[in-house]
């Protein structure tokens, strides 16, 4: 625990209504959900599921995390690496056009 708390690793941060060993507990208890473990993306990736707007956040509340069906989320793949691609080329191309 103290390297979690003091180490490098870790961005420290509070606010008004919480502190940071606040948010590890809460951070403890998605991550040791049995009822939630591996039945959607972690927190850290959703990145992967919103960006090009495949799924929305509700989604990855609402659908389970899996490759067994169509209605699933299905995991990050080639395809998706292919999609945060091209989004990333037109948003840097937006970015360099000059709007007149």
């Amino acid at each position: 625990m103290k390297e979690q708390l003091y180490g490098q690793g870790r961005f420290k941060w509070e606010h008004s209504t919480m502190n940071f060993l606040e948010s590890l507990e809460i951070f403890d208890k998605l991550v040791n959900n049995t009822k939630s473990v591996n039945k959607w993306p972690d927190v850290f990736f959703y990145h992967r599921y919103l960006t090009t707007g495949k799924y929305t956040i509700d989604d990855i509340y609402n659908k389970p995390f899996g490759e067994s069906e169509e209605e699933n989320i299905q995991p990050f793949n080639e395809n998706d690496l292919k999609d945060h691609m091209h989004f990333i080329k037109e948003y840097i191309q937006k970015k360099l056009t000059v709007q007149r």
